[in-house]
């Protein structure tokens, strides 16, 4: 998970107490979580120079 959280550019974090169960927090920046997917921009252009004529 680490080296996944990694290529992203985020950060993972892990708690563990006995007991309670394992907390994992996953943190990255909105520009990231909200960037638009490679194949939604596409489609994008798409629409855009279709309407142009």
């Amino acid at each position: 998970m680490r080296e996944r959280a990694e290529k992203i550019r985020a950060r993972l974090d892990s708690r563990s107490e006995v007991g309670k169960g394992t907390e994992v927090a996953l943190s990255l920046s909105a520009d990231r979580a909200y960037a638009p997917r490679v194949g939604d921009r596409w489609r994008r252009w798409i629409r855009r120079a279709s309407r142009l004529g």
